[in-house]
C-alpha cells in the first residue's frame, strides 16, 4: 500500500510503503527526496509504523532494522538511512504485540514523542 505525504509531493515525490510478512511481520518503507534529511526519514518512517499499529488496535510494537534482526529478536529504533535515487529512504520490518514483550515500544508513548515534529512539518492532523 502505498500513502503519500503532502510536503514531500511539493518537492517532487517521496511516501510510505507497506506489505505484509513474513510470517507475522509488516515490511514498512519510507522515501524522501534530496530535500529531507536523515532525521525526518526516521521520524516519518517510525510515526508510518504506528499508524499501522493504531490501525491494528495494538499498544506495542518491535522495529527490526533487517530481516536477521528479526529472526534473531533484536529489535532496534536505531534507523540507518541509505540515499537510493538522490534522496533518503529505509525499510524497516515491524511486529505488533497486544502485551508488552522485552524490546516492544509503547506506540502511544512513541506517538506523543512524534507529534510535534509531524505537525510542524504539516504530516499529522
Amino acid at each position: 500500500m502505498r500513502h503519500s505525504i503532502p510536503l514531500l509531493e511539493a518537492f517532487g515525490g517521496g511516501g510510505y510503503w507497506d506489505e505484509p510478512g513474513p510470517g507475522e511481520l509488516t515490511k514498512v518503507g519510507f522515501a524522501a527526496n534530496g530535500h529531507t534529511d536523515n532525521t525526518a526519514v526516521v521520524t516519518y518512517l517510525t510515526w508510518r509504523c504506528t499508524e499501522l499499529a493504531v490501525q491494528r488496535h495494538k499498544p506495542f510494537m518491535r522495529i527490526y532494522p533487517s530481516l536477521v534482526s528479526a529472526v534473531r529478536n533484536q529489535p532496534s529504533t536505531d534507523i540507518s538511512v541509505a540515499n537510493i535515487m538522490g534522496g533518503p529512504a529505509d525499510w524497516v520490518f515491524v511486529l505488533f504485540d497486544d502485551k508488552y514483550v522485552p524490546g516492544d515500544l509503547d506506540v502511544a508513548k512513541v506517538r506523543a514523542q512524534l507529534l510535534p515534529r509531524m505537525k510542524a512539518e504539516g504530516a499529522a492532523p
